[in-house]
């Protein structure tokens, strides 16, 4: 059997009774502050003001009807480069002075099937790439593959990488 004296059973009663005492003026404080709309006097004021204070706060969801998305992704062209703004437009003639480093490419392999793909390795960098026609390698896009050679395109220009 435990023995509880009776100074602990007094204390307990002692904290007990002031922490109700608290939470009573704190819930009285609460309610009278944060809800100034109701009427306290009268039970249907405080409900009525509850019921007007949920309706404030009612988040309402409205889907937007099916020709509203379709208008705003339907002109997109999700699978295509973005275009250039005309800020943002290469000069051709400039760029086409400037010194294009096709020396340190070299044709590894080519795979023939129903994607052909060649295996290009950038002797300057130590990096190897696997490239299908119409990706970019760098600046250059691989135009067309074939059996022995890969053709890359940089500013209408072409140039021709062969295998042996």
């Amino acid at each position: 059997m435990i023995r509880v004296s009776s100074l602990k059973l007094k204390r307990v009663k002692k904290v007990l009774r002031i922490s109700f005492v608290f939470s009573s003026l704190y819930g009285i404080i609460f309610s009278f502050f944060f809800s100034s709309k109701a009427n306290f006097f009268s039970p249907r004021g405080l409900l009525s003001s509850k019921k007007k204070a949920r309706e404030d706060f009612k988040f309402e969801r409205k889907s937007k009807p099916f020709k509203f998305y379709m208008s705003r992704i339907g002109n997109r062209k999700i699978f295509r480069f973005p275009s250039l703004s005309n800020d943002l437009q290469i000069d051709i003639d400039d760029a086409k002075g400037e010194m294009v480093d096709i020396e340190s490419l070299r044709l590894i392999g080519i795979t023939i099937g129903e994607i052909p793909q060649a295996i290009i390795e950038d002797e300057e960098k130590g990096a190897i790439y696997f490239v299908r026609e119409g990706d970019f390698l760098e600046r250059f896009r691989v135009k067309s593959i074939y059996k022995e050679k890969v053709i890359l395109e940089y500013l209408g220009e072409e140039f021709e990488l062969t295998l042996y």
